[in-house]
């Protein structure tokens, strides 16, 4: 019966370590398109562009 609530605890683990996992992802991807879009936003021109920088 033990080994039971064990593996159910180490189910539970997993499914937060691959949840955080792919939480860490999303932010990384997050943080890569801000950087492409400031870096274009530098080095890009075009006729109607806003003054505000993203």
């Amino acid at each position: 019966m033990a080994s039971t609530s064990t593996q159910e605890h180490f189910d539970v683990v997993g499914r937060g370590l691959r949840e955080l996992g792919a939480f860490f992802g999303l932010s990384d991807t997050g943080i890569g398109v801000l950087s492409l879009i400031r870096r274009a936003w530098t080095t890009h021109r075009w006729d109607e562009r806003p003054n505000r920088c993203p």
